[in-house]
C-alpha cells in the first residue's frame, strides 16, 4: 500500500472499527500525521517570530490545527483498532496505553508485528486482498 492509498483508506473507513489494517497503512498514516504536525510547528514558529506571539494569525493557525486534530481522532482510533485486529488482538487492548511506558512498549511491538498470515476472527488477511487487486 502506498502513502496516498493509506491516507485514502483510513479516511474512507472513518468510523470502521472492524476488519484489519496492514502495517504499511498504519505507519503511512502516522507518517502523514507527523508531517502535518511538522508543518504546523513550522507555521507556528514562523508566525510567532514574524508577527509576535499574540498575533491573530497565530490564533487562526492554532484553531485550524485543533480542528484537524479533532478530525483525525476517530479515524486514528479506528485504524489502531484495525491494526490490533490484524495481529490477532482485540481492539480493547488499546487501553494498554493507560499503563504508560509498559503498555506503550507492548502495543508498539504489536504494531510492528507482521499480519497474521491467514484469516483470523477479524477477517481475511488484508495483504492478500491488496495483492488480489493487481
Amino acid at each position: 500500500m502506498t502513502f496516498s492509498q493509506s491516507i485514502k483508506s483510513v479516511f474512507s473507513k472513518y468510523f470502521d472499527f472492524s476488519g484489519r489494517a496492514t502495517r504499511s497503512e498504519f505507519w503511512y498514516f502516522y507518517l502523514f500525521t507527523f508531517l502535518v504536525g511538522m508543518v504546523y510547528f513550522f507555521a507556528v514558529i514562523t508566525t510567532a517570530v514574524t508577527s509576535g506571539v499574540n498575533s491573530a494569525a497565530l490564533t487562526y493557525i492554532q484553531a485550524i490545527y485543533a480542528i484537524y486534530a479533532l478530525g483525525i481522532m476517530i479515524p486514528s482510533l479506528a485504524l489502531t483498532v484495525r491494526r490490533l485486529h490484524d495481529t490477532g488482538h482485540s481492539g480493547w487492548w488499546i487501553f494498554l496505553n493507560l499503563l504508560l511506558v509498559i503498555g506503550s512498549i507492548i502495543l508498539f511491538i504489536w504494531y510492528i508485528t507482521d499480519s497474521d498470515p491467514d484469516t483470523n476472527e477479524y477477517g481475511d488477511n488484508p495483504k492478500q486482498e491488496f495483492i488480489a487487486e493487481f
